[in-house]
């Protein structure tokens, strides 16, 4: 049975075979001389109870939405989740809170639409007399063109019936215009074309006069690229 003797100086422990009991040896770590005592009878302790072996861990699964080309609905399937794309950085023009609703063309829906509401309603009223009033005379032409009882040639007869078709015709893209720049919503085509024929007979009839100023007002909003790029073209 091996001795495990201690070293007096360098406190190192060492293991001989018991028939070294009593006699001295040189500790090979701090080369003190030292004498190996006799062997000890050893207790005997129980022994140890074994350990039961961990059950394993349960794998982890990263679920990761997937969409199948196939499939209309999304299903979970398991794989490794993939990294978040990086949050872009906070724009430093728009920073304040007020702004949270503004474009990036630096002026709200709200306040342009403030801005266009006023003009864009009067030419729509201007238009739609205009279209009454040219629809009133489109049916009066008809009927005294049927009915044989007017006492104008045939040819000014016709010519007065073109004018009034025009009118009713431009009055009618006129209020088009203007309720899409009302709006903010629509081509920019009609609305320049409501802001431009809105100035003439043809395109609010007798209002015409009246219109002007305010057809003019609009063609100065239309100038704003910040209300004009609202519109597609």
């Amino acid at each position: 049975m091996p001795i495990t003797f201690q070293c007096k100086s360098c406190s190192a422990k060492f293991r001989v075979d018991e028939k070294m009991a009593g006699k001295k040896v040189r500790c090979p770590k701090c080369q003190t001389v030292g004498e190996i005592p006799a062997a000890e009878p050893e207790l005997l302790l129980p022994d140890p109870e074994p350990e039961l072996p961990l059950p394993d861990p349960e794998p982890e699964i990263d679920y990761q939405m997937k969409s199948n080309v196939d499939d209309d609905f999304w299903s979970q399937t398991a794989g490794a989740m993939p990294m978040p794309a990086a949050a872009p950085a906070p724009s430093t023009s728009t920073s304040s809170s007020g702004n949270s609703g503004r474009q990036g063309n630096g002026l709200s829906e709200k306040d342009a639409r403030r801005r266009v509401v006023f003009p864009a309603t009067v030419l729509c009223a201007f238009a739609l007399l205009g279209i009454v009033l040219g629809g009133l005379g489109l049916v009066a032409m008809v009927l005294l063109l049927i009915g044989g009882a007017n006492r104008l040639p045939p040819d000014q007869l016709i010519t007065n019936l073109i004018v009034t078709v025009l009118v009713f015709a431009g009055s009618i893209g006129t209020y088009r215009g203007a309720n899409a720049l009302r709006n903010l919503r629509g081509s920019a085509g009609s609305v320049w074309f409501a802001l431009i024929v809105g100035m003439t007979p043809f395109g609010t009839y007798v209002c015409c006069p009246l219109a002007i100023p305010f057809a003019i007002w609009g063609i100065a909003l239309m100038c704003d690229k910040r209300i004009a790029s609202r519109f597609r073209d």
